[in-house]
């Protein structure tokens, strides 16, 4: 298993699985873990530095909204920012992962399927199912299933923080 560590500023961020990822990949990946590291509770400085690496990147826009977002709360800042400087450590040893708790009280519950384009509900609840979903904590009725593949229903329970689970349906 090849993993990715990610050091910003030589403090490690984040560490995850590439040996499914092809190195196109492997860039968003990274860039989406930058993200979402300053998404939430990032700085003017942290949107700017992520602009210089990413100015054409898929969450410009975003970086660029949240930043006239700061500026019209705040008033301008004429600081120079210098660009975050990453570095990309291969290693074999464990991942750590960034557990992410919302203000909200909800988590996001992500469903992995194999195949890809199975169907995902959520029996007890109202909302479709789709990923990025948040709910609150609870027993959620999961049913994936797709035609020629054996339906799979599994209760599942979401704490207070972000679940990921795969379901693997069989003909």
């Amino acid at each position: 298993m090849n993993l990715i560590r990610v050091f910003i500023f030589g403090v490690f961020c984040l560490s995850f699985n590439t040996s499914l990822l092809n190195a196109a990949e492997n860039k968003t990946v990274v860039e989406t873990e930058l993200w979402n590291l300053i998404a939430d509770f990032g700085s003017m400085d942290d949107y700017k530095r992520y602009l210089s690496n990413y100015p054409n990147g898929y969450y410009a826009k975003k970086a660029k909204r949240k930043m006239a977002f700061i500026l019209k709360q705040q008033g301008s800042s004429s600081r120079k920012i210098e660009p975050i400087k990453i570095i990309v450590q291969k290693t074999q040893k464990k991942i750590i992962k960034k557990k992410k708790i919302r203000k909200n009280g909800k988590a996001v519950l992500t469903i992995n399927t194999s195949p890809s384009s199975a169907k995902i509900r959520i029996l007890n609840i109202g909302p479709r199912y789709s990923k990025g979903l948040e709910l609150k904590p609870g027993r959620y009725h999961v049913d994936v299933s797709k035609s020629g593949y054996k339906s799979i229903r599994k209760w599942v329970v979401l704490g207070k923080e972000d679940k990921t689970i795969s379901i693997a349906l069989k003909k």
